[in-house]
């Protein structure tokens, strides 16, 4: 952390969609921004199939090149299987690491700083006011 600052205005725990979506709001909002992000690459490891709605995906500004459209959902249980046929895609699955990686990056270039292989461990309190962060780095 040599290049950034030992202040932040808001310091996120998490480079997930959330983290990386606040991370980017808050610095375009002109605030410093710090996010700690435990592993060591954004998007990885993976812990989710990815899927979500289109429209969202359009109204987040996710480039089309970042998710699948379907046009077909089949959904099998022990006893039964129900199928969906959409005549528009309205569904679709995600190049999960590329999303999170471009959401940093879009992050990033608002002016937030990402520090990877870093995990927030606690709070630093004084007179019950967050004053700092106690925080671990995990070698790759």
């Amino acid at each position: 952390m040599s290049d950034a600052p030992s202040t932040f205005d808001a310091l996120i725990a998490g480079g997930g969609p959330a983290g990386l979506s606040a991370a980017e709001t808050l610095a375009r909002a002109g605030r410093s921004v710090l996010l700690l992000e435990r592993n060591h690459e954004i998007g990885s490891p993976i812990r989710t199939s990815g899927g979500t709605f289109i429209d969202e995906m359009v109204a987040l500004g996710i480039p089309a090149r970042l998710y699948h459209p379907l046009s077909r959902i089949r959904l099998i249980s022990r006893k039964t299987t129900v199928v969906f046929d959409f005549p528009q895609p309205r569904l679709c699955t995600l190049d999960v690491r590329g999303t999170y990686q471009y959401l940093a990056t879009r992050a990033i270039e608002a002016g937030a700083k990402i520090e990877l292989g870093t995990a927030l461990e606690a709070p630093v309190m004084i007179d019950g006011a967050v004053t700092g962060a106690r925080t671990s780095t995990r070698q790759p």
